[in-house]
């Protein structure tokens, strides 16, 4: 890990050249939405135990894994008990390096058997998605092929923002989920959300998360 160690927080770890990803104009890597994905986990999700947030280098890991594989690597997620699975899904085709040009995050809902995908970037990871679609279904347990659904999204105004507004989106379906009480909850077609704005501010609060969480550790 390049930089000095910033945070610990449960299983993920982030450095200093980490958390300078958070400034404008930067992309972030996979250990920011890792961390972000944990947070979730232990702050809005921890009475829930019905959703599962997929970190990036597990999804990275099913596009090349066989269904066999990605059943004994997920094993500790229980994804066939899961009433809803986030995956933060990158475009980057190697398995042994990290890369890749940008992020769009897709999602299960099992109440309607549908996959979601959001993509701040015209949908041009829709290649990707549907790779990890076809993968992740068996190991799902669905009883059916399931539904694929573009959410239409507002586009990103730079070429950067893409993991922001994963965080972002993770952040509203979970919030949501929890919220509206597991399968009441619906996911529209249209997501008039975030905007560049939303981003720049997310950014700040992410920012400002870690070090309040580094002050408490």
């Amino acid at each position: 890990m390049a930089g000095n160690s910033v945070l610990s927080y449960h299983n993920s770890r982030l450095s200093s050249a980490d958390v300078r990803l958070l400034r404008e104009g930067s992309w972030l890597n996979d250990n920011l939405i890792a961390f972000w994905f944990e947070y979730l986990e232990h702050t809005v999700l921890e009475e829930c135990k019905d959703v599962a947030l997929v970190t990036p280098d597990a999804t990275q890991l099913v596009k090349f894994m066989t269904v066999e594989e990605i059943g004994m690597a997920l094993a500790d997620l229980s994804l066939s008990s899961k009433e809803m699975v986030i995956f933060a899904l990158n475009d980057n085709e190697s398995v042994a390096e990290a890369g890749g040009s940008h992020w769009s995050l897709l999602c299960y809902r099992r109440h309607n058997n549908a996959f979601y995908h959001f993509d701040s970037l015209n949908d041009s990871n829709r290649a990707t998605a549907r790779d990890v679609e076809s993968k992740i279904t068996p190991v799902l347990g669905c009883t059916s092929p399931p539904q694929r659904i573009h959410t239409q999204c507002r586009c990103q105004a730079n070429s950067s923002d893409c993991g922001v507004y994963v965080l972002l989106y993770s952040e509203y379906l979970v919030r949501q989920f929890v919220k509206t009480r597991l399968a009441c909850f619906s996911i529209p077609d249209v997501l008039d959300f975030p905007s560049p704005a939303d981003a720049k501010a997310k950014r700040r609060a992410v920012h400002q998360c870690i070090v309040d969480l580094r002050s408490q550790s």
